[in-house]
């Protein structure tokens, strides 16, 4: 197959279709019930911010444009690309496309009431396991947008109480039979033999 060929791979007896990807073989296994299911549509998009970006050269100063796009699902998927080119338009393509290239899944949870399924975002995290900041001269529209996106990669990264299943402890065979084991099986009698000269 050359590189412009867009038939799909078959067999040589031209009936079994090769799969490219690892999701069709699961379908008939039933582990994954429809590997199009796996690809979620984007319903929003929304350019956060474009900001000009000068760079100073020996003619002069050269403006290029930073695009920053954020894209969902609108149920628990985002992505966020950031891109920057001459012109506002394709910067703002380029951020869409990066933006859908990097769409993660964001972590539901029992933030604060415990009713039904896990139903919400994490809005305010206190501790270790997620932590984004931006502060001072840094304090823009973009960084914040990086700073929110890298928090809600990170939700996965940490195991809340309420998602700990019961722990059920097992007794080892020495606890369980620790009574029928502190018996002896038989008496012993001991007899007292004469010492032995060497």
């Amino acid at each position: 197959m050359g590189s412009g060929d867009k038939t799909r791979p078959f067999s040589e007896d031209g009936k079994d279709h090769i799969p490219r990807t690892n999701l069709p073989p699961l379908s008939p296994d039933q582990r994954v019930p429809n590997h199009r299911s796996t690809r979620r549509p984007i319903a929003e998009r929304r350019v956060m911010k474009i900001t000009p970006v000068q760079k100073q050269t020996r003619t002069g100063q050269r403006t290029r444009f930073k695009a920053f796009v954020v894209v969902g699902d609108g149920n628990e998927h985002v992505g966020l690309g950031v891109k920057g080119s001459k012109e506002v338009a394709t910067a703002i393509r380029g951020a869409i496309i990066l933006a859908k290239l990097s769409v993660i899944p964001v972590r539901r949870g029992y933030w604060s009431n415990k009713i039904g399924k896990p139903h919400t975002v994490p809005c305010k995290v206190t501790g270790k396991d997620v932590a984004g900041s931006e502060g001072g001269s840094t304090k823009t529209l973009g960084n914040f947008v990086k700073a929110t996106f890298e928090c809600l990669m990170k939700t996965y990264g940490f195991l809340t109480p309420d998602f700990w299943k019961e722990t059920r402890f097992t007794r080892l065979p020495f606890q369980e039979y620790s009574n029928l084991l502190g018996k002896p099986a038989k008496t012993l009698v001991l007899e007292d033999t004469a010492p032995v000269n060497v």
